[in-house]
């Protein structure tokens, strides 16, 4: 099946639909890893209703209770409204960035592509700060965490541009992955079964999830193996990822299923492979989004002899999970 990319999807090829979307080709977007990962916010993925979930009037702050067991979002946390609205205004203030040649360095800049890059710092800055302000309010263990790294990078790439060269894309791509990565596990609640159905989960050994510090400033032991596996998987499914995600289980071909339940081995193979590299991990914080990963991988998985195409958007959150991770492996601070 048609994927986004393992390093996360792009600005020029996301998708921005809603989920129930009627456009009929909606494509997945190639599993191509780019060494320069971008920023990618869906715009407005889902309206969220008022009676759905707790309400931005019942939001408990962070301190006062944040759930510490990692896995899947299965409840509407009380940062998504409010952070889907940030991130929509964010991306609409990157578009021109995101169509531009971010190849040049700044020595080589003109004075258009100097205005551009000038303009997004000021979006991505405003951004973090409304990001930072929301914070408190996140009471899942691994929305904190992927809005803290997201803030510490959005800033970090600001802190390049006046000396940016290509690589500096590798911190943007973190930001912009972990920041699409929030937007899905908000926009995915209303897939995910109601219970969890004895499924094991693990408990968050961070003692800050929301500190404003770097994840993998000094790098980790887990990367190359991540790095490693993103690969293989790249490979193994490049045939899957070319066909049609629009085309739901009860439609297939005896051909395409045949590819889809191979697809699903590899997935979930490598599922229990990225949870055996959580372990490895020296940083609490990419073990707990190692694992995070892992139960999307696990539950897209589950989904494929049923597959319709909203379960597309699971995978899209297993993608920018894994893209901010390889970012991170990649990017020197």
């Amino acid at each position: 099946m048609t994927m986004p990319p393992l390093g996360g999807p792009s600005p020029s090829a996301q998708d921005r639909s809603l989920p129930n979307s009627s456009a009929n080709r909606r494509r997945w977007m190639g599993l191509g890893l780019s060494l320069v990962v971008v920023i990618a916010v869906v715009i407005g993925l889902v309206v969220w209703k008022a009676n759905h979930g707790p309400g931005a009037g019942t939001a408990t702050p962070a301190d006062d209770g944040v759930d510490r067991t990692v896995g899947l979002l299965r409840e509407k946390d009380p940062v998504c409204d409010e952070w889907i609205v940030v991130s929509n205004k964010l991306a609409s203030n990157e578009e021109k960035w995101a169509a531009s040649n971010r190849g040049v360095p700044a020595t080589a800049w003109s004075p258009e592509q100097r205005a551009i890059f000038s303009q997004v710092s000021e979006a991505m800055v405003m951004a973090a700060d409304q990001y930072e302000a929301m914070l408190p309010k996140a009471r899942d263990v691994v929305i904190q965490e992927l809005i803290a790294q997201t803030i510490v990078y959005l800033r970090s790439y600001v802190e390049r541009v006046p000396n940016y060269v290509e690589s500096d894309g590798l911190i943007a791509g973190v930001a912009g992955n972990f920041g699409t990565a929030v937007t899905y596990m908000c926009s995915v609640v209303p897939l995910l079964p109601a219970t969890n159905n004895g499924e094991l989960r693990t408990r968050s050994l961070v003692p800050e999830p929301a500190a404003l510090r770097p994840f993998l400033a000094d790098g980790d032991p887990a990367c190359t193996k991540f790095v490693e596996l993103i690969d293989r998987q790249r490979s193994q499914l490049r045939g899957w990822a070319a066909t049609d995600s629009t085309i739901p289980a009860a439609k297939w071909t005896p051909s395409q299923r045949a590819l889809n339940n191979a697809a699903r081995e590899v997935i979930m193979r490598d599922a229990a492979g990225v949870r055996a590299i959580a372990e490895s991990a020296k940083s609490s914080i990419m073990a707990d989004l190692l694992v995070t990963r892992a139960e999307y991988m696990q539950l897209f998985a589950d989904r494929i002899p049923a597959y319709t195409q909203d379960d597309a958007l699971l995978w899209t959150t297993v993608t920018s999970l894994g893209g901010g991770l390889t970012a991170a492996c990649k990017a020197v601070l």
